[in-house]
């Protein structure tokens, strides 16, 4: 079983960098709904690419560089969280999902560790986080004013590695070798594709 845990003290919602995105923060306010935003990014293939990374950095209490290859890994197309707790201003969201593998930067499959479980979850440790607005000048840039709208949940790690579900790495493969003109790739993409089709 994959986990996500750490053992940090809360930090500050710095996510929410501008009015337009402060102005709904309903699903902040909801554990589970926090880690639903963020596992609907990976299931559209948004962390595959540098701005969508960064953007879910903001779910989490310890953002992450860049990954420095193209390598991710694939899950199941079908998840769901199975089980939530909160107290005292921390939560944790259990969400379960099969290992479907890992796909490298040149499109080559690797299949999941064999383990003795079928399905995989990640435990998903929150923290409730002061929120706020950030206002910036001109240059969008230089901020010039920063208050406090409230309070809003965070997933209390660092991000993750990349991440997609079968179906987006199947279209993120196809893309990926259209794109190319190596073909050593394009075997790999033909062969990952094969392997993928017979996951769900």
């Amino acid at each position: 079983m994959k986990r996500l845990a750490a053992i940090i003290a809360i930090g500050l919602i710095g996510a929410l960098a501008t009015p337009a995105q402060t102005t709904n923060l309903d699903f902040w306010q909801f554990p589970d709904k926090v880690v639903e935003k963020y596992w609907e990014m990976g299931v559209r293939g948004e962390l595959l690419s540098s701005a969508g990374w960064k953007a879910a950095s903001s779910y989490f209490t310890k953002p992450n560089p860049d990954p420095k290859d193209k390598s991710f890994d694939v899950y199941s197309n079908f998840y769901g969280i199975t089980g939530i707790s909160s107290e005292a201003g921390q939560a944790d969201v259990q969400m379960e999902f099969i290992d479907g593998g890992r796909i490298d930067s040149n499109l080559r499959y690797s299949p999941p560790t064999k383990t003795a479980a079928f399905k995989t979850a990640f435990d998903f440790h929150l923290v409730q986080a002061p929120a706020y607005m950030r206002m910036f000048g001109p240059d969008g840039k230089t901020e010039v004013e920063k208050k406090q709208i409230g309070y809003a949940w965070k997933i209390d790690a660092m991000e993750s590695r990349p991440w997609t579900t079968v179906n987006t790495a199947i279209r993120y493969v196809l893309e990926m070798r259209n794109k190319t003109t190596d073909p050593a790739i394009k075997k790999n993409a033909d062969d990952t594709l094969a392997k993928l089709l017979t996951l769900h």
